[in-house]
């Protein structure tokens, strides 16, 4: 990359040196220099619509805002000088000339931007006598509501919908004072209910039907933690306040489970039992899943819902998969970026968000290849439609001129070569449909390409990547050592305290219909729910199981039909770590305490020795996630990360491979695929949440899928 010319230039009679085309407001920031705004936010257009942020700059006759203002070599700003104060003054008075007095029952009382300005800058009266303006609230969807006279019209909402998420849901009615922020429809939110206009608007004039009137900031205590929604891994910060829930005793039914799994392993063998982990539950459970399932059970029918072919990539790119594998920054900063399958709209929204940023800022040049279109498709220079399901067929043409396609396709196809052939430093991106040998072709086409080509499979949960990297798979250990391997076997039959058998197990799929046929006797489930998801419709269908055991937070259709239903605690109901689609881990910390349910981890840990006791295995001896990533750290392959620049909030970069490339590898049929979960549907909380649910956008087909995406986008 060309070298970023540095300038220097003075701030409040400090000297600070930064990249030239750096906006004053962001260089003061960095300095620690406040300069309040209302209207600027990092990375959307430049409005400069509040004049909060006025600076004086030497040998300029008026005020300047610092937003819109570039810094520039030698020039001198003064951020706090009586002037300044006098003009945040008065800006303040009139922005309060309309604005309702309701601060105490406002639902943003107490974190309102302009409170706070109020307090420092504004005057105990007004000079405005005129009655106010006075609209009544109104409510665009179940979860977003409007108070038109506490808006300040500083435009974040407009901006973020129109840039950020390609919407464009929201605009401005009127002008002058009597401007107001309307919707798409006449009082109606037609949109994705992403809920970022409400977190972006400073005041209150943006609620939510979830929050409002339901508790006060200084109630709440704020713990930062990665969402569990989708397989990005953003970052979030939960605002929580404690309930009472009534406690339980535990001891009957693990005692139950635990007679019950030795009675069917001495009656029918260790290969009858089946084990079906979950893609949302973290790191450390998936570990010690792995390690009950493989050393206590003594069974590799191990396996969970697998939204991407992580393991495939691993095994093709092998030692080489750290250099080559992308990060959420990379598909930001990328030239070019190629999106073979999934929506990542509804299924990846970080990923789509990158995207947009990219194209928005730096002209990134976007290509999709997809058998079914989706709203980002509008930002792409170059996409091919193929027929549903064709995406590996059009891989395989770019890698290697095979295949057979309509004339208009093959066309299409020819000229995004072309043109990928021009680019350098391609980001590829790929879901579900891209699997086993597609993910060879994909590779051998990214390796002709100029500079560094970098990959990303792109799951659907919230840990679906380290569900994968723990070693929740049938034929690899974690790490994604393969279970043929003698000396990965031995390796970790010793640290787990039993013998890891070497025959490989049984996927989900085939799981389940073991369960139906009576092969399988028993099946213990974490936090997921095979019935759904693999289409088991009849009640009757699992009657060949003599035991069903579930650990979940609702009574999903699986937990319906189990013999135990253990309750478990939710995501920020415990510690541990989760790992996004791109390798980056993250913490995740407890909350609250849970009064009731207890966390997968403990339960896992507890009926190991309940087994034990009974003579079947060695207890686990981890008594906490802490210990248990330590131990990840230091026996799976690329998961020695730091410590430090996680308990700081930061995410490390993993690096799971296989120690050598796998030519042959392969990916039993049906093994991965996609639910196609959207924005409502792919979390576990945001499924039964009953005012979520309530929305139109819940309850319809997308309308990425509408005929009237069919047309514009492919050219």
């Amino acid at each position: 990359m060309p070298e970023v010319k540095q300038i220097t230039f003075t701030i409040n009679d400090e000297k600070l040196t930064t990249a030239a085309g750096t906006l004053v407001i962001e260089a003061a920031k960095r300095k620690g220099i406040e300069v309040p705004s209302f209207c600027y936010y990092p990375g959307l257009s430049l409005q400069a619509a509040c004049r909060m942020c006025l600076v004086e700059v030497e040998k300029t006759p008026k005020l300047q805002t610092a937003c819109t203002l570039v810094a520039v070599e030698g020039m001198v700003v003064k951020t706090d000088t009586p002037q300044v104060h006098k003009a945040r003054k008065d800006m303040i008075e009139f922005l309060l000339s309309n604005h309702p007095l309701d601060c105490p029952v406002c639902d943003k009382g107490g974190e309102c931007e302009l409170q706070d300005m109020t307090f420092r800058y504004g005057l105990d009266h007004s000079r405005f006598n005129e009655e106010k303006l006075h609209y009544p609230e109104e409510k665009w969807s179940p979860l977003v509501y409007y108070d038109a006279p506490r808006c300040i019209l500083c435009f974040r909402c407009v901006r973020v919908c129109d840039e950020g998420m390609d919407v464009k849901a929201l605009g401005v009615g009127s002008r002058g004072v009597n401007s107001v922020i309307l919707p798409n429809k006449p009082g109606e939110l037609a949109c994705e209910e992403c809920g970022m206009c409400i977190d972006i608007c400073p005041v209150g004039a943006l609620t939510s039907g979830t929050y409002r009137y339901q508790t006060r900031p200084w109630e709440m205590k704020y713990v930062p933690d990665p969402c569990t929604h989708c397989s990005n891994g953003c970052k979030t910060t939960l605002g929580v306040r404690n309930g009472k829930l009534e406690a339980a005793s535990w001891e009957d039914a693990l005692e139950e489970i635990a007679r019950r799994l030795k009675q069917v392993r001495e009656k029918h063998g260790a290969n009858a039992i089946g084990v079906i982990g979950s893609n949302h539950t973290t790191n450390e459970e998936n570990y010690l899943l792995n390690r009950f399932a493989r050393a206590t059970l003594g069974t590799n029918n191990i396996d969970h819902h697998r939204t991407a072919d992580y393991a495939g990539l691993a095994a093709v790119l092998g030692p080489k998969a750290k250099d080559a594998q992308a990060t959420m920054a990379d598909v930001y900063k990328a030239n070019a970026v190629l999106l073979i399958g999934n929506d990542v709209t509804n299924q990846n929204p970080l990923v789509a968000w990158q995207i947009r940023t990219g194209v928005r800022h730096h002209q990134a040049r976007f290509y999709a290849i997809n058998g079914q279109p989706s709203k980002i498709h509008r930002q792409a220079v170059q996409g091919v439609e193929t027929a549903k399901g064709g995406e590996a067929a059009a891989v395989r043409w770019l890698a290697t001129g095979e295949g057979q396609f309509e004339q208009s396709v093959s066309e299409s196809l020819g000229q995004m070569k072309a043109a990928l052939e021009k680019e350098s430093d391609v980001v590829i991106l790929f879901g579900a449909d891209i699997q086993g040998g597609a993910i060879r072709d994909l590779v051998a086409f990214g390796s002709r390409l100029a500079g560094q080509t970098r990959y990303m499979a792109l799951g659907d949960y919230s840990n679906s990547r380290g569900a994968a990297d723990m070693g929740i798979l049938p034929i690899r250990l974690p790490g994604y050592a393969p279970l043929a391997d003698k000396s990965e076997r031995a390796r970790f039959s010793k640290l787990w305290g039993g013998e890891i058998a070497a025959a490989p197990g049984l996927t989900a799929r085939a799981m389940m219909e073991a369960a139906v046929t009576g092969k399988l006797k028993a099946m213990y489930v974490v936090g997921a729910n095979p019935v759904k998801t693999f289409g088991v419709a009849q009640p009757d269908r699992l009657a060949g199981l003599e035991l069903l055991v579930v650990h979940d937070m609702f009574l999903t259709e699986t937990a319906q039909r189990a013999d135990v239903v253990l309750p478990a605690a939710s995501s920020y109901e415990k510690d541990g770590t989760l790992t996004n689609t791109s390798g980056e881990v993250q913490m995740t910390h407890r909350s609250i305490d849970p009064q009731g349910p207890r966390s997968d981890f403990d339960l896992l840990r507890i009926l190991s020795h309940q087994l034990g006791m009974l003579g079947l295995g060695t207890p686990i001896r981890l008594r906490t996630p802490e210990a248990a990533f330590d131990e990840i750290r230091q026996n799976v392959a690329g998961y020695d990360v730091s410590v430090a620049g996680l308990l700081a909030g930061g995410a490390e970069l993993t690096s799971a491979a296989c120690k050598s490339p796998e030519p042959n590898y392969e990916v039993p049929a049906g093994a991965v695929f996609s639910s196609h979960d959207n924005l409502f549907s792919s979390g576990s909380l945001g499924r039964y949440c009953s005012r979520l649910a309530s929305t139109k956008e819940a309850k319809d087909t997308p309308w990425s899928s509408s005929p009237s995406m069919q047309s514009w986008w492919y050219r």
